[in-house]
């Protein structure tokens, strides 16, 4: 998703273009078609199938650009001017979402919310490395109950995705995958804190 994220403001250079995508929504508002990516690994196939938003035919002919980044780019500048010289594009970038106003029902709309993330691991990337400490976690979430409504989201599925550690103390855990694209983005813009 974050990678979707980070093309928008080059892909909004580019009216018409098709954009091979699971994450439709994160282009709503710009000039582009969106196209099945036909991914495989799970929460983005799960997005992908269950989406709203209309996807077009892949066109035939034109220009394709495969826009990615490596080792290499991390070490010598990163995403941003590894999709710069991709793209073309020198000049200033507007990086923005769209907002869906899509909060989960179960959300209060009345209290300071904080999202929290578990640390979690996964079979199609088993990569301890991207958590935290899962402890960190769980002592942050015991502080933010003090002042906020804390959210804990995850998309786990037993054998494929679990929680690592003790799960961080909330007051809503949605750990299944309950929350849609919209619904989470919505929660984002909604939170007072994001852990």
């Amino acid at each position: 998703m974050g990678d979707s994220i980070y093309q928008r403001p080059f892909l909004r250079q580019f009216p018409g273009a098709y954009v091979r995508t699971c994450w439709p929504e994160l282009y709503r508002g710009l000039d582009i078609k969106c196209v099945r990516s036909g991914t495989h690994l799970r929460t983005q196939e799960k997005h992908e199938l269950r989406t709203r938003y209309a996807y077009h035919p892949a066109p035939r002919g034109g220009v394709i650009k495969r826009i990615g980044y490596g080792p290499d780019d991390l070490a010598s500048g990163g995403i941003i001017p590894a999709f710069r010289r991709q793209f073309g594009v020198s000049g200033p970038l507007l990086f923005d979402l769209p907002q869906f106003n899509d909060l989960h029902p179960r959300v209060p709309v009345d209290k300071p919310v904080a999202i929290i993330r578990p640390a979690t691991l996964r079979t199609e990337w088993a990569s301890a490395s991207r958590n935290p400490d899962p402890d960190y976690l769980v002592r942050a979430s015991q502080q933010l109950r003090q002042h906020f409504f804390v959210v804990s989201v995850a998309d786990t599925v037993p054998g494929v995705e679990w929680v690592v550690g003790e799960e961080p103390e909330a007051d809503l855990k949605l750990h299944h995958g309950e929350m849609t694209l919209t619904q989470l983005c919505s929660l984002y813009a909604h939170a007072a804190c994001v852990v």
